[in-house]
């Protein structure tokens, strides 16, 4: 078995090596972007984790419209301002098929600079779920270990 590491085509031989057969795959999400909460001004990033053979492609959306540029496993928003407020989702597609992303929203954070509005923040709570970014550090997700098993066995397959 061996794998093409431009298309990610699997090639597999019958016994005997007489006939090569292509390994192909529908697209399969191993992991949906999630929700991002940002100041206005900040940096949002939505990705997603998805195998297929042949490679997927990726195209992004907001709100159900095709965002033309974002055709990476990753969608990066610089500076967000109000009009990046939505729903954005990922359709992942091969040869074989394709698979729309649950949505994720990214919404904006209350601010207070510059206005009084008679309200403070709650103090933090210590749970950072769905806060979206972080601080980085700490041990990494199981989702990203998983990942991380199964691409080590698809290389080990491909050196076998």
């Amino acid at each position: 078995m061996t794998t093409d590491s431009t298309t990610g085509d699997i090639y597999v031989a019958d016994t005997g090596n007489s006939t090569i057969r292509v390994f192909l795959d529908s697209p399969r999400i191993l992991g949906h972007p999630e929700n991002r909460i940002v100041a206005t001004g900040a940096t949002a990033t939505f990705t997603v984790l998805a195998i297929g053979a042949p490679n997927p492609a990726y195209q992004w959306q907001k709100d159900g419209e095709i965002i033309s540029s974002a055709t990476a496993y990753s969608h990066i928003i610089t500076n967000v301002q109000q009009a990046d407020v939505g729903a954005y989702s990922v359709l992942v597609s091969n040869e074989m098929g394709g698979i729309v992303s649950n949505t994720a929203t990214l919404t904006i954070t209350a601010s207070t600079s510059g206005t009084n509005t008679g309200t403070t923040a709650p103090p933090p709570t210590g749970d950072d779920t769905d806060k979206g970014g972080g601080g980085g550090g700490g041990a990494p997700g199981l989702l990203y270990l998983v990942a991380l098993t199964i691409l080590a066995a698809l290389r080990r397959l491909r050196t076998a």
